[in-house]
């Protein structure tokens, strides 16, 4: 089932939980917009290809970030280590990169305590893009030191200047967080003057309003921090 497809069905609170003890913090769909818009155009001389590639995000939860990549990318393959209703229910971790696992771009909002290994892996597949949403205080830390960035290093960190509101569980809109949050991209070919300045930091300018779909609260779910009387709310109880 391809992201698309996932995302086009889906209405409010219609979603299968994780296993407790999963790092489930479904992403904002304006925060993964935010790397489309403003991000990998300043990494990227030509974005067009986007339309043409394939994007695989590798612990897509119930979709909240592989719907986003599906409005740009040609096809966006989805996989988790719980099931969510996607095609692929395995750990990322340990798929073997083959032809068959062949990818432009891996993007994803990896578990915290695992997001370097998720990093380092999907680097080993040698797309022409890693991105992965990360908390700010990430960049910390004598051992990721040592075991990614000493070795590979990011080709650019973006900073988000709003902070990224994640609730474990569930997509909130209406959630606040005193939690920071940044993207992080390794390119495996980064233009000359990009590959010199490695790695680039970039600050994301105040975009939830400007990012943020009419849509995407029919779209995604999982929206129960809205009133009942949300006309959206409303509008999905008439329709039932």
């Amino acid at each position: 089932m391809t992201a698309t497809a996932r995302i086009s069905s889906a209405v409010m609170n219609q979603r299968r939980v994780a296993p407790a003890g999963l790092d489930f913090f479904p992403t904002p769909p304006w925060a993964t917009r935010a790397l489309l818009v403003h991000c990998l155009p300043e990494l990227l001389t030509e974005t067009w290809w986007l339309a043409r590639s394939i994007a695989w995000d590798p612990c897509c939860g119930a979709g909240h970030m592989s719907g986003v990549l599906a409005e740009v990318f040609a096809h966006v393959s989805e996989s988790d280590i719980a099931d969510h209703g996607q095609r692929h229910v395995r750990d990322f971790l340990e798929v073997v990169p083959t032809r068959q696992t062949a990818t432009s771009a891996i993007i994803m909002n990896p578990p915290f305590n695992k997001a370097a290994a998720f990093v380092r892996h999907a680097i080993s597949f040698n797309p022409l893009v890693v991105a992965a949403l990360v908390r700010t205080n990430w960049l910390e830390g004598q051992t990721r030191h040592t075991d990614l960035f000493l070795k590979n290093p990011p080709t650019a960190v973006f900073q988000f200047v709003e902070r990224v509101p994640m609730v474990a569980g569930r997509w909130a809109v209406n959630a606040k967080s005193a939690t920071s949050y940044s993207w992080m991209v390794w390119q495996r070919d980064p233009a000359p003057e990009i590959a010199a300045a490695a790695p680039v930091l970039r600050w994301i300018p105040p975009c939830r309003k400007e990012l943020t779909r009419d849509d995407d609260i029919v779209r995604f779910g999982g929206c129960s921090d809205l009133p009942r009387a949300h006309p959206v709310i409303r509008g999905l109880e008439k329709a039932a």
